[in-house]
């Protein structure tokens, strides 16, 4: 939250910065309000110093969490939604999983997993649970998780913990509905299969020719196929999509930079394969009967957390919510406006600043560049 605000616009300014997009004002609303309200003539200093407030909201807003869904069309639209995790709690780069109905978000900060629940927006610790990169299963009753070079899987939200299996080289996992887990868990191993009541994993497919490792495998909806992403060196990796009897050998989807989730739009056949790609997010409409691909991918997010293994920094519900990770932008664009929004002038092209501050004579401006 900002520190308290004073004088005329200090509440039209506390809407704006609402965490909640409902209780923000609309852009007439706020054109009605800072014409009634501001001072008739503003001295350089005063418009200098609202541009640099203005300036900071611009490019920290983007830092976060957004959440998005799927429609008729089968384009992804995204609503922009904070999540406000508490003090001092921060999401890990690639631990975080969204619950099948869209309620509870899991990740896991420093030492310990959360669950967020997105209709009451608290953050809860889940008492003895040092465990990482968690995942659900299909019904919502259990998570799944890797912890001390295992796969364990506990009752949500205060059930006992349960060994699964032996899982070194913690990476990642799916829980299928035909009482399956796949996992990856570590660079010289493929991808492999188990119970969720326990077992001896089961190798599922071998390495391709030229593939260095496999990463988060992800069930499709017809349970017999899945996607995962095959690294053939340090830059560069194939999305592959695979059939877990082995009647057919792997067939690539696309080059992308991650691995990739399966976003469903309830009701059809065609959801999407959501992906990271040159910066960013990618949908690719896939069609989950023929697991082919349905239309050409597009980019629907321009700045999306990087991660180092290659995990996609998203998760999706069984009802089509999307949550992902967007990269920390700190870009600074320098801009002045009249009072009644019309652009004056822009001072330099926008660049990673922390601070910006005009001299007295409103002719330079003082930026602090980061370390």
């Amino acid at each position: 939250d900002p520190p308290p605000l004073r004088g005329p616009m200090a509440n039209l300014v506390k809407r704006m910065l609402s965490k909640s997009p409902a209780s923000r004002p609309s852009a007439a609303e706020a054109a009605r309000h800072w014409t009634t309200t501001a001072p008739a003539a503003a001295s350089p200093g005063k418009r200098w110093a609202a541009a640099a407030a203005a300036l900071v909201v611009a490019a920290f807003a983007w830092i976060g969490l957004q959440r998005a869904w799927q429609t008729s069309d089968a384009n992804i639209r995204l609503t922009d939604t904070r999540l406000d995790l508490g003090a001092g709690t921060a999401i890990d780069e690639r631990n975080f999983a969204l619950s099948p109905d869209g309620r509870n978000l899991l990740f896991h900060s420093g030492n310990s997993l959360y669950t967020f629940d997105l209709g009451k927006g608290k953050a809860v610790e889940l008492k003895g649970v040092a465990g990482q990169t968690p995942f659900w299963s299909p019904d919502g009753t259990e998570f799944g998780y890797f912890s001390a070079g295992k796969l364990w899987r506990k009752g949500f939200p205060e059930g006992p913990s349960r060994e699964i299996c032996d899982a070194p080289g913690m990476s990642s996992a799916h829980w299928g509905s035909d009482d399956l887990i796949l996992f990856a868990s570590s660079s010289d191993a493929p991808i492999s299969r188990v119970h969720p009541n326990g077992g001896k994993p089961a190798p599922v497919i071998p390495f391709e020719p030229g593939a260095k490792r496999h990463e988060a495998p992800f069930l499709l909806p017809d349970g017999r196929h899945f996607v995962y992403w095959s690294a053939n060196n340090r830059r560069t990796g194939r999305l592959m999509v695979a059939d877990l009897e082995g009647k057919n050998p792997p067939r690539e989807l696309a080059q992308t930079a991650s691995s990739a989730i399966y976003v469903p739009r309830p009701g059809m056949s065609t959801g999407a394969l959501v992906y990271r790609a040159q910066g960013g997010l990618f949908q690719m409409p896939f069609d989950s009967t023929s697991n082919q691909a349905a239309g050409p991918a597009k980019m629907f997010a321009e700045r999306t957390s990087r991660v180092n293994h290659k995990i996609v920094p998203a998760t999706a519900s069984a009802r089509g919510d999307l949550v992902y990770r967007e990269a920390d932008d700190r870009r600074m664009q320098v801009k002045i406006f009249d009072r009644r929004g019309q652009l004056l002038a822009k001072a330099g092209e926008p660049k990673e600043y922390t601070a910006a501050s005009p001299s007295p004579d409103f002719k330079r401006l003082a930026l602090l560049s980061p370390a």
